[in-house]
């Protein structure tokens, strides 16, 4: 009978740690797949967004763009002209502001599931887009300065900010400030997404594969 009593005990021991176990494994396997879906949905959207300020950026455009700006009161034609311009890029912004916005909420998401230092890719995208607007807002005011007032050392000064905020605002090449900082962003997103995207399925699910294979024939037995 002690035999029997401790073999039944074992038993009663056995199935209630395959049950913790199969609870445990579920939870790590549902958060292991959230995890994964979040980062491939992540990923995906960053491409979109490199994809996007190319465009944004673009010297090229279509007649009509910059017009939907509210015209300033007192405006000449060659202000306007020159702030409309300016203007595009925030058009072009506006027109993809649904899926931007939608990044900026799942920065919220992502730290949650990876932590905060995961989540610095959206807070630097975050500041080159936030670059790019202001570009368009000092351009408008600057490609319309009347320097006839201005000294030289004031002139250059004008030409120079002028300048730098040119380069932010329209793309000069492949390798510029801002294509850099994109690549960057890019780089280190991908990181973080593509170690859990192609850590689901590895070396865990190996592991625990004896151990759901006995769970599953003790409960047929």
């Amino acid at each position: 009978m002690g035999i029997l009593a401790t073999l039944k005990d074992m038993s009663i021991f056995g199935t209630a740690l395959l049950a913790a176990y199969s609870i445990d494994s579920w939870r790590r396997e549902y958060r292991a797949k959230k995890q994964s879906e979040l980062a491939e949905e992540t990923l995906t959207l960053f491409y979109e967004v490199q994809d996007i300020i190319p465009v944004i950026r673009s010297f090229g455009g279509f007649e009509g763009e910059g017009t939907t700006r509210t015209v300033r009161p007192g405006e000449t034609d060659e202000q306007r002209e020159a702030r409309n311009r300016a203007y595009v890029l925030i058009e072009r912004y506006q027109k993809h502001r649904e899926l931007l916005s939608k990044i900026h909420s799942m920065r919220y998401r992502f730290m949650a599931q990876f932590g905060k230092d995961a989540a610095k890719p959206f807070d630097d995208l975050h500041r080159l887009l936030r670059d790019l607007l202001s570009s368009a807002r000092r351009l408008a005011d600057l490609w319309t300065t009347d320097l006839n007032a201005y000294s030289h050392e004031q002139r250059e000064r004008h030409f120079q900010r002028r300048e730098q905020w040119e380069s932010i605002f329209w793309e000069e090449s492949g390798d510029d400030e801002i294509n850099r900082r994109l690549q960057s962003i890019i780089e280190e997103i991908e990181k973080t997404c593509r170690n859990v995207i192609t850590a689901k399925g590895t070396i865990f699910s190996f592991l625990n594969y004896p151990l759901e294979f006995i769970a599953k024939r003790f409960r047929k037995s």
